[in-house]
């Protein structure tokens, strides 16, 4: 095999570490909830709520 296609080759699965050790996922990170966040309901609710009150004159 070339010089050149070897080095092309060198990394046989594209995953950054060219056959090093990958990195472990820690263990304590909680994982993200699937679905929408429970609490943006209320976030949008209260968006509208300050979109629809009236603007107060400036003195």
């Amino acid at each position: 095999m070339s010089a050149d296609l070897e080095r092309l080759l060198a990394e046989g699965v594209p995953d950054g570490t060219f056959g090093g050790a990958r990195t472990l996922r820690s263990s304590k990170a909680k994982p993200k909830p699937a679905g929408p966040d429970p609490r943006a309901a209320e976030h949008r609710a209260a968006l509208e709520a300050a979109i629809r009150r009236p603007r107060q004159q400036a003195a």
